[in-house]
């Protein structure tokens, strides 16, 4: 299985993860006091090329580190805990804007 994300929805998926991931990305990098700009433009790189669950699940675990085991992971992401990333996002994005 790999779920495919629909094009009319993937820009917008996309965008959720870079925001968060380089978000994630920034503040470890602050407190360890190394930022390093080329780190998050790449990371924005990797997430273009995410078009399915799968392609979101295998960027999360490249990108571990960036998870402090907010949802009792193991060591890696599973499907479930991918798509419950995603859900996550967009449901932050509802009660960020209020919408709903």
């Amino acid at each position: 299985m790999n779920f495919q994300i629909s094009p009319s929805n993937l820009v917008i998926v996309q965008d959720l993860i870079i925001e968060d991931m380089q978000k994630r990305m920034t503040n470890i990098m602050v407190k360890d006091d190394k930022f390093n700009q080329s780190k998050l433009d790449e990371l924005a790189g990797d997430v273009t090329f995410c078009g399915s669950i799968d392609d979101i699940m295998s960027l999360c675990n490249q990108h571990i580190d960036l998870f402090d085991n907010e949802n009792e992971l193991a060591d890696r992401f599973h499907l479930d805990d991918a798509m419950n990333y995603v859900i996550g996002l967009f449901v932050h994005e509802v009660e960020r804007y209020g919408i709903g």
